[in-house]
């Protein structure tokens, strides 16, 4: 049974593993043209505004 130090640590790493996932469909969309793509299969922009320089 995993302490609770290591349960947060698997968390935060599947938490980055899904934020990477859903950047890379958004990063589709805007490769292929949000335009192009019909609406309900676009994936809502979220975290292009987060990227840091």
């Amino acid at each position: 049974m995993l302490d609770e130090r290591a349960k947060q640590i698997y968390d935060g790493v599947e938490h980055e593993r899904g934020r990477d996932a859903y950047w890379y469909q958004e990063e589709l969309d805007r490769q292929i043209g949000v335009e192009n793509i019909p609406e309900h299969l676009r994936i809502r922009p979220v975290l292009a505004s987060q990227v840091q320089d």
